[in-house]
This record gives structure tokens, sequence and C-alpha cells, in this order.
């Protein structure tokens, strides 16, 4: 499953991150906003560095996705 995670750097992210990955038929695109934020690298993991309001950015982050989580800090 093609999986695009917003938000991935969190606590609750890294952690959906981890489980995503955990099955080798997953692969995640993390779309975060700073490139040190991830710390983590897999094979099936993609990292995108950029702002929300980045329409051809986040177009480009979700065009192969079947499944989208927008984690939200509040």
């Amino acid at each position: 499953m093609n999986i695009t995670l917003f938000g991935a750097n969190g606590a609750i992210g890294e952690f959906v991150l981890e489980e995503a990955l955990r099955d080798k038929e997953n692969t995640v695109t993390a779309y975060v906003r700073r490139p040190d934020s991830i710390n983590m690298s897999h094979p099936n993991l993609k990292v995108i560095v950029g702002e929300l309001n980045n329409r051809a950015l986040v177009e480009h982050a979700i065009e192969q996705s079947e499944v989208l989580v927008r984690l939200v800090q509040r």
C-alpha cells in the first residue's frame, strides 16, 4: 500500500510511521517541513520536505498514494 503521512515527525507521527513500515508491502512518503526532522532511513521510506501551502509539492507527495494520513498538533 502507498501511504502519504503528513506530520510524520511528531511523537504520534513517528509511531504511525514505524507501524506503517513494519509491513514490507507498504511504501511511505513522509511530508515534513524540516529536513532534519526524520531520523530514520528505510528502503520503503521517501521523505519530502516542504510547506503545506506548496500545492505542487503536496500534489507530488500524494500522486501515487492510496492512503493519506494527516496528523495535527493542537
